[in-house]
């Protein structure tokens, strides 16, 4: 059951990051009021162009995503190996 618990964990934050991943920047801007959205104004600010500053958005959104899923990989990878 410990094995399975420690595994699971993990795995919810990889299926949270590829959900992260696959919905659109302008969805999760309706949501987040903190760093995306800090991130979408001031380029909106400076840029004027609202599709840049959604991109800019967006990036974050997947450099965020990808960095759960691999810190998530890394955990799994070293519970295996510890456990082995």
């Amino acid at each position: 059951m410990d094995n399975l618990l420690s595994l699971a964990i993990p795995l919810i934050f990889v299926i949270s990051g590829v959900v992260l991943l696959r919905v659109p920047a302008r969805s999760l801007l309706k949501w987040d009021r903190r760093t995306g959205y800090w991130i979408y104004k001031r380029h909106l600010r400076l840029s004027g162009n609202e599709e840049e500053a959604i991109r800019k958005a967006g990036n974050f959104y997947k450099f965020f995503a990808v960095s759960l899923i691999v810190i998530s990989v890394a955990f799994m990878v070293i519970d295996l190996v510890a456990k082995s």
